[in-house]
């Protein structure tokens, strides 16, 4: 939880960013964050993938979202509206 921005923000120190996912994980984040004296740019944002929407940023990492899921079940992405939703707080201009 948080590797991602863990590994980016030491590198870049000008950028902020976070976590998204749902609420029991918030202490797990956090916790890494801290350990990597990241606290003050680094934020978990709570929501649910699949119902919530994403937050807003210029740069969104999405990984390990489906696992767990049968990918074979065609009917998991139209229906979870997660895929149009995607680009959705993206910035005007964000790439």
């Amino acid at each position: 939880m948080g590797t991602t921005s863990i590994q980016i923000a030491p590198a870049h120190e000008h950028i902020t960013g976070g976590g998204f996912d749902l609420p029991p994980l918030a202490p797990v984040f956090d916790r890494r964050v801290a350990e990597h004296g990241l606290s003050e740019r680094l934020r978990f944002n709570t929501g649910d993938f699949f119902a919530d929407p994403l937050p807003r940023a210029d740069v969104l990492v999405m990984g390990q979202i489906l696992h767990g899921f049968n990918l074979a079940d065609s009917t998991l992405p139209r229906s979870c509206g997660c895929w149009r939703r995607r680009t959705a707080p993206c910035p005007t201009g964000a790439r």
